[in-house]
C-alpha cells in the first residue's frame, strides 16, 4: 500500500512539473507588447458567469499590457513573482483607478492590477512592478480608442453596422496607416458586435523611466476567438458597436 501510494505521489509530482513547464513564458521569444482593451457593452451583455459593474460607461476599458511573440499569441508567467506591495500599488490607485479599473463586480483594482502583472508583466524583463503599472497608465492614458472612433465617425448604434477596414482606418489615424490590430467580437448569427481590440507596441527606451514607446504592425495571428470580427470579410459592413 505504501509502495502504490509513493507511486502516485510521484505521478501527481511529475504531471505537474509537466504542466509549469508548459505554462511558462521565454523571454527570448517576446517580440513586441499588446496593449488589450475590451468595450463594456457587449463584453458585459455576453457574460456568463459573473456580471459587470453596474452603469460603467460605453467605452474602452484596459484589460492589460500584454507580451506577445512572433506568431501574436501571448507570452506568460515568465518568472515567479510574490503579490505586488500594498505600499506600492496604493502609490498607484489614484492613477491607475481612472485609467485601469476593474469592470468584473468583485474583482478589486488591486486584485486586477497584481494578476496582470505577475501574469503578463513578468514576461516584460527586468522590469518591476512599478515599472509595468507606470507603462500600463502612460499606454492607456495616451490612447483614448473610445474617443478616437467616435472622431472617425464610428459610433455606438443599434442599427448602424461597420465594416472591419472602417474601424481599422479609424483606429489607423492613431497608430499609422497599414499597421494591423487584432480585432475580437462577439459572433450572433452572421453579425458581428465589436467586443475587444488588441494594438501591437514596442518599447523603444530602456532605461524603464521614460517608458517611451512606439506602434508597430501585429503579426498575423488567426484565431477565432481572438481576432474574427467581419469573418475575414474586410469591407463588408457587418459589426455593430452597441
Amino acid at each position: 500500500m505504501k509502495t502504490l501510494v509513493y507511486v502516485l505521489f510521484l505521478a501527481a509530482l511529475v504531471s505537474n512539473i509537466v504542466y509549469t513547464a508548459q505554462s511558462i513564458g521565454e523571454y527570448k521569444d517576446v517580440t513586441h507588447y499588446q496593449y488589450a482593451i475590451t468595450w463594456a457593452p457587449t463584453y458585459c451583455k455576453y457574460l456568463i458567469e459573473d456580471h459587470c459593474v453596474p452603469n460603467l460607461p460605453d467605452r474602452f476599458f484596459m484589460h492589460g499590457i500584454w507580451a506577445g511573440d512572433a506568431s501574436g499569441r501571448t507570452v506568460d508567467n515568465c518568472r515567479v513573482e510574490p503579490p505586488i506591495p500594498i505600499g506600492v500599488l496604493k502609490k498607484f490607485e489614484a492613477r491607475l483607478s481612472k485609467s485601469w479599473p476593474p469592470i468584473i463586480q468583485g474583482m478589486t483594482a488591486f486584485r486586477l492590477w497584481g494578476h496582470e502583472y505577475r501574469k503578463h508583466g513578468v514576461c516584460l524583463k527586468d522590469w518591476t512592478a512599478t515599472n509595468y503599472l507606470n507603462f500600463a497608465d502612460r499606454v492607456s492614458l495616451n490612447n483614448n480608442i473610445t474617443k478616437l472612433l467616435e472622431t472617425n465617425g464610428i459610433k455606438i448604434s443599434s442599427t448602424v453596422k461597420y465594416s472591419r477596414g472602417a474601424i481599422e482606418k479609424a483606429i489607423q489615424t492613431k497608430i499609422g496607416a497599414g499597421f494591423s490590430m487584432y480585432l475580437g467580437c462577439q459572433q450572433v448569427g452572421t453579425l458581428y458586435y465589436l467586443k475587444s481590440a488588441a494594438i501591437c507596441i514596442k518599447k523603444i527606451d530602456d532605461t524603464k523611466i521614460l517608458n517611451v514607446y512606439e506602434f508597430v504592425s501585429c503579426p498575423q495571428r488567426i484565431d477565432p476567438n481572438y481576432n474574427n470580427c467581419g469573418g475575414g470579410k474586410t469591407e463588408e459592413e457587418n459589426i455593430f458597436l452597441l
